[in-house]
């Protein structure tokens, strides 16, 4: 969706124009900067890992890389697919890297999350600088940045890890793709997007429908559907496999994990 917009044609409306389009930038990185400086503080100070959700993610990952060196990198596949069976395994892909390079220390992984919080606020940014603007793309990435969820996941290691860059990831790859000719690496950037999306939660599936839908509508503009049709294989390529085989058990947990706080609130 990139827009030829009408810049103004005076000297002085273009230099107010870039002052007010630095200005926003200048903020937009002061704001990514300082939860990025607090969330690295914090996770230094504090090494230990609290809440029950981060303990196992983190606990799991560890396992994984123990599967891997007593039993060998063979051993894995069938771990992802039996072990933990309620849970997709997006953070687990995650947390392998590190364990194969021994770098499976707590801080290690919260580290990660605030790699990929960073990289998903600058895939934001470059997304709405694509649609509107320079200023405009930081005012709503800097918005997207102070979400309670995403400062949360600038340093936990949770499931939000890995649904946080495959949603800016997914969204960026639609924006680029609005276009009149997107590339052809596009549409499998986006059918790895929207499956690993679908890998870290149980509820992405329901906007990777909507992303699908968008993408069938602008490849029904361009008549052309091959773009829609690689990113659908692409993303049921990835995410089949592991919704075939344990989906039931990812839907009963997502409807647990949705009701329990309710039923906490009433008993």
């Amino acid at each position: 969706m990139t827009t030829t917009k009408k810049r103004p044609a005076g000297p002085l409306a273009q230099l107010g124009l870039a002052v007010t389009d630095g200005l926003a930038f200048l903020s937009f990185a002061f704001v990514v900067a300082t939860i990025s400086a607090v969330a690295l503080r914090w996770i230094l100070l504090h090494p230990g890992v609290s809440g029950w959700d981060q303990v196992q993610y983190i606990d799991i990952s560890l396992k994984d890389g123990l599967t891997r060196r007593l039993d060998g990198a063979g051993a894995l596949p069938d771990s992802l697919f039996n072990d933990y069976r309620w849970m997709p395994p997006g953070t687990r892909f995650l947390g392998l890297p590190l364990v194969s390079l021994h770098h499976d220390s707590n801080a290690a992984f919260r580290l990660l999350s605030l790699l990929l919080f960073v990289v998903s606020i600058l895939l934001v940014f470059d997304a709405g600088r694509r649609m509107s603007g320079i200023a405009a793309a930081a005012g709503a990435a800097a918005m997207v940045a102070v979400a309670p969820i995403w400062v949360r996941g600038s340093e936990e290691f949770m499931s939000e890890t890995a649904l946080i860059p495959a949603l800016a990831l997914a969204l960026w790859c639609l924006v680029r793709d609005a276009g009149p000719h997107p590339p052809r690496v596009l549409s499998v950037t986006m059918g790895v997007a929207l499956g690993f999306g679908m890998l870290a939660k149980f509820s992405f599936a329901p906007l990777a429908a909507v992303f699908l839908l968008m993408l069938a509508v602008a490849s029904w503009k361009r008549r052309s559907w091959h773009g829609c049709l690689v990113t659908l294989l692409v993303s049921s390529l990835l995410a089949w496999p592991f919704y075939a085989y344990n989906g039931l058990r990812y839907a009963a947990y997502g409807r647990f994990a949705v009701l329990w706080p309710l039923d906490e609130m009433q008993g």
